[in-house]
């Protein structure tokens, strides 16, 4: 019987082959790399960042600094060559459906649904510093060549204002995208202002979200719209009525080709009246509006079922999804496609826990700690001690406190022990900042972990 061929080693091989042409001397003599013991542990072991190299014997400080990270994308790639893609079906598809929308936040708190004011660090109202003319040009043409918005040779005191709420808006998408990856600058345009028929839910929303870059150039912005983003519907504006009205699923939803900012009248409000939302259109088309703040009173006087069209034009950080999961599950029904792994944990999602099995809280809370099986990477507390001590014994854990109870402490500890174990541990956190204090509090250990911008 033939033995089975192992790809990844072979691949390896292969890559020390071309570094060695690569880095051959003046005198045409080619550098050893690694020897093919080494290249064989590399391929069991598949190390997934340069200071894991460290631990395979033979391989030296030369190989980690000058070698390592051709390999690294080498195992990258055969990893990423394991995991399948599969075709979504229809009722995957439909299930999907259903928990990207159960994520939406429907509340008043959501700015998508109920923006009363514009702050400064979420939105400006373009009408305060651009004409008419000049607005109507930027949105017709939309087009990705940077439009200047600021001319700091003119300095006067609207001038001085724009650039002040520029810049700190500018700062604050940046610093979202540092963050989260997600770049959530758009202009919203036209509102819908009223409230919904049956429970007279007040909303005061975007309709549509066209994506744009603030630029920086000397002193001055620029602002262009991104080609590579669709223009959007505000899908949290019709959740919000199919739920406080109990319409049936949103129908017909316009293609990102067809929002454009021609086809309010055309496209936009016969889909609204399909799905069930009358609104009216008071005033011509493409005259934009001052922003308007309002106070919870001011919609008294407004009958349930009376929704206009408030043209504004707010330039502002607009979160299209409530959570990075809910992204993630757009672009894979967009795509139609995901991994065989997701396809795992989705073929019985609705499979049912046995609460019979749980360990009552006394019980649990009765059992003493045994420290003497705990790894202790840094100081814990009894409560911090009896979590870690219940990963034992119990399949699901919900760990809950406020900032400063020491979460993250756990958290560390929690990897530390099963990684003692041999175990592999995976943590998500859609905000960097966390992942950056468990690095911080892993210290030394930090180095056999692999963190996401470090893969990418």
């Amino acid at each position: 019987m033939p033995l089975k061929k192992d790809l990844l080693l072979e691949a390896l091989a292969e890559k020390r082959d071309q570094l060695k042409v690569r880095y051959k001397d003046k005198d045409g003599r080619l550098p050893v790399i690694c020897s093919d013991e080494a290249l064989r542990e590399i391929a069991k072991r598949k190390p997934l960042k340069t200071a894991d190299f460290e631990a395979i014997q033979g391989l030296g400080k030369v190989f980690v600094d000058v070698y390592a990270e051709d390999f690294l994308r080498v195992i990258y790639l055969h990893k990423n060559a394991l995991i399948q893609e599969v075709d979504v079906s229809k009722k995957t598809k439909n299930l999907l459906s259903d928990y990207q929308d159960r994520l939406t936040n429907i509340s008043r708190r959501n700015r998508n649904l109920y923006a009363n004011k514009l702050s400064n660090r979420y939105g400006i109202d373009l009408t305060l510093y651009h004409k008419q003319e000049t607005l109507k040009k930027l949105m017709l043409f939309q087009s990705n060549k940077p439009q200047r918005l600021t001319n700091r040779k003119e300095p006067n005191a609207s001038n001085d204002a724009y650039y002040r709420h520029l810049t700190l808006l500018y700062r604050e998408i940046n610093r979202d995208l540092k963050e989260t990856g997600s770049y959530n600058l758009y202009i919203a345009y036209p509102y819908i202002q009223g409230r919904f028929p049956k429970d007279g839910f007040e909303v005061k929303a975007p309709l549509k979200f066209f994506p744009v870059v603030l630029e920086r150039k000397g002193m001055d912005f620029y602002l262009k719209f991104d080609q590579d983003r669709d223009v959007m519907l505000n899908r949290d504006l019709l959740l919000a009525h199919h739920k406080f009205n109990g319409v049936d699923d949103i129908k017909d939803v316009p293609k990102s080709e067809d929002i454009s900012i021609h086809t309010i009248d055309s496209v936009l409000l016969p889909f609204l009246a399909k799905n069930h939302l009358e609104v009216t259109q008071p005033t011509p088309n493409l005259q934009f509006q001052r922003f308007e703040s309002t106070v919870k009173a001011d919609f008294k006087k407004v009958k349930k079922g009376q929704l206009e069209i408030k043209n504004y034009l707010v330039l502002g950080k607009f979160s299209i999804y409530s959570s990075k999961i809910q992204e993630d599950i757009s672009k894979i029904i967009d795509t139609k496609k995901y991994n065989q792994l997701l396809e795992g944990l989705l073929e019985n999602p609705y499979k049912t826990y046995d609460h019979s099995k749980e360990t009552p809280f006394d019980e649990v809370n009765n059992t003493p700690v045994q420290e003497t099986q705990l790894t202790y990477i840094n100081d814990l507390n009894y409560s911090q001690e009896k979590v870690l001590s219940l990963l034992d014994s119990q399949d699901r854990l919900v760990i809950w406190g406020p900032p400063g109870t020491g979460k993250s402490q756990v958290i560390t500890s929690l990897i530390a022990k099963q990684i003692d174990k041999g175990e592999n541990v995976l943590v998500v956190s859609e905000k960097k900042a966390a992942l950056d204090v468990i690095k911080s509090r892993l210290g030394y250990a930090s180095k056999f972990a692999l963190f996401m911008d470090d893969a990418q």
